[in-house]
């Protein structure tokens, strides 16, 4: 329990201490580059992730699930791992920069900075190591690697700020950051290695790939949904807008950090009480319903009244037609903490691929709604899409796919 509790709070010390720098520097380069630069690296940043779904083949569950079951083969799942993730990272890489090319219409600074934070698909192996430092309980370790390349690096954008640099620069700086964090990763390793180095095993590569195709599928329609609307407002209205609408939700964002850290201590609890008995177990999780779809309503309601004040004062006048966005915007917070929550039943359930139809809904929802309103009401129309995308995601695709599910959430939030 010890290691259980020490290991959860190093993991939410990082994301308070990522939060806190985001909010100073990331406002701050949000400020220097102005809403057009800014929305060009932040178009690069999430196209790119959409391919960090399958560079990273969604193997950390599955490779800390074969640590834990036979710790003795640590050297040959790691080292398989490691290189297969390495391989699907460069091919990430290559087809991320070859897609920009042919849809970027001659944009060679936006290839070029797709091309250089890309180069972080390369890096991700190292976040191998990672999963074995979880597997024993030690993430401190990597908390603390991490920890030093984030300060390091967000120390840079600070010099590059004072030194005026542009924007290519800080895309820069992202692969910066990814290569000193693996480097990081590795000193760390080598305080507490396995017992063998690690080797390669080609049969053990193709079993990790046939146990992850529903997770690289699972996790590419996942994060393909969540930047969706961050590409179409690229497409669509262009890098100013989309210089906006990032810095907007950006935010909004950070308001998730508190129902994240809940659900991490919710979880075995849940999974105690599921233990205990079906009665019990749906009666808490009405209760954990209502508790996040009221604090999303609160936080919905104080990003309304708040928001002019954050926005003048975190990135200034050039991006006061940020309000509105983010008002509409904030709507979509008591579907994404309802969400959060529903999380805890899918995993006790097994359902998870209910995320999946869902992301797929919403997707198409995100991009009918964008291509149909952006010319007639502009930015806008990417926050109402992100409503009813979040609210397919979270409580709508439950009415056919998770039937019961979507009767405790409407049961908490219409108090019966």
């Amino acid at each position: 329990m010890r290691a259980f509790l020490g290991n959860s709070g190093w993991l939410l010390f990082d994301k308070v201490l990522r939060m806190l720098l985001g909010v100073l520097v990331g406002a701050w380069v949000a400020r220097y580059l102005g809403p057009s630069r800014y929305g060009e690296l932040s178009y690069a940043v999430a196209f790119i992730a959409i391919f960090l779904a399958v560079a990273g083949l969604g193997a950390d569950g599955i490779t800390v699930r074969d640590l834990a079951r036979n710790p003795e083969a640590a050297p040959e799942i790691l080292g398989t791992a490691a290189c297969s993730r390495a391989m699907a990272g460069l091919l990430s890489l290559v087809a991320a920069v070859l897609i920009a090319a042919l849809t970027c219409r001659g944009d060679f600074l936006q290839v070029w900075l797709t091309a250089i934070i890309g180069s972080t698909l390369l890096f991700q192996a190292g976040d191998t190591i990672d999963l074995w430092f979880q597997s024993k309980s030690q993430s401190r370790r990597t908390v603390i690697s991490k920890m030093i390349a984030y300060c390091i690096s967000n120390g840079v954008k600070v010099v590059l700020i004072i030194l005026k640099a542009p924007v290519i620069a800080f895309a820069l700086v992202l692969m910066f950051d990814a290569l000193t964090a693996a480097i990081a990763l590795v000193v760390a390793y080598r305080a507490f290695p396995t017992a063998r180095p690690w080797r390669y095993s080609r049969p053990r590569m193709w079993q990790l790939l046939r146990d992850c195709r529903p997770f690289i599928v699972g996790g590419f329609l996942m994060v393909l949904y969540l930047r969706l609307d961050q590409i179409m407002v690229k497409q669509t209205l262009g890098e100013h807008s989309l210089g906006i609408y990032a810095a907007a939700i950006w935010l909004l964002q950070l308001w998730l950090v508190v129902p994240t850290t809940l659900s991490t201590s919710l979880g075995p609890y849940v999974a105690r009480r599921k233990a205990a008995g079906e009665t019990p177990y749906r009666q808490m999780l009405v209760v954990v319903f209502r508790a996040y779809f009221l604090m999303g309503v609160a936080s919905t309601l104080l990003t309304y009244i708040l928001a002019p004040l954050i926005v003048q004062f975190i990135y200034g006048n050039a991006y006061e037609t940020a309000v509105p966005v983010m008002r509409v915007y904030a709507l979509t917070l008591p579907f994404a903490f309802l969400g959060l929550a529903h999380n805890l039943w899918l995993f006790n359930e097994g359902k998870y691929l209910v995320r999946v139809y869902g992301a797929v809904v919403a997707g198409l929802c995100t991009v009918a709604i964008i291509s149909l309103l952006a010319p007639k009401i502009g930015l806008i129309s990417a926050s109402i899409a992100a409503i009813v995308s979040q609210a397919v995601v979270s409580l709508l695709i439950n009415a056919p796919f998770d039937n019961q599910a979507f009767r405790m959430q409407l049961k908490a939030i219409t108090f019966q």
